[in-house]
């Protein structure tokens, strides 16, 4: 796995900046029984690596997609979002507000295969995806085929 955690780069700055699996899976249920982020909803992140990019998916249902905000900044990838709704019910001299807010938090140390000014994120059907574009270097160059003589 070529992606770290925000807490596991900062628990280990000066060492290896690689997770191994046994570490994702360390920090995933770290996560899990101590939430990092600012209200209980944390969503899960499915993150898929092929040759060409690293891709992060998030399970956000009932967000829209101008609640996001995903920036990378000096090597971090940081998905944030809030969501406000209001509904009003008025009846004569009475009217009723009610709020709900729900809001999340996740950061993500970047590793140096990724390009970070070609990051884009799309949402569709409760899912954000974040897509970490390769630089062209650290993709595996095709097999070159050796005349012998």
């Amino acid at each position: 796995m070529f992606i770290t955690n925000n807490k596991t780069a900062k628990a280990n700055p000066a060492g290896n900046r690689f997770l191994t699996v046994n570490d994702l899976i360390r920090d995933l249920m770290d996560e899990v029984s101590t939430p990092t982020t600012s209200s209980l909803h944390s969503p899960k992140v499915n993150i898929y690596d092929s040759v060409n990019s690293i891709r992060l998916d998030f399970v956000v249902p009932g967000f829209n997609k101008d609640d996001f905000k995903v920036t990378v900044e000096e090597g971090i990838l940081n998905v944030q979002a809030e969501f406000k709704s209001e509904a009003n019910d008025s009846q004569q001299n009475c009217t009723r507000r009610e709020y709900s807010i729900r809001s999340f938090s996740r950061s993500f140390t970047l590793p140096d295969s990724v390009n970070a000014d070609a990051v884009f994120a799309s949402y569709q059907n409760g899912i954000l995806m974040v897509t970490l574009p390769k630089k062209e270097e650290s993709k595996p160059a095709e097999p070159r085929r050796i005349s012998v003589n």
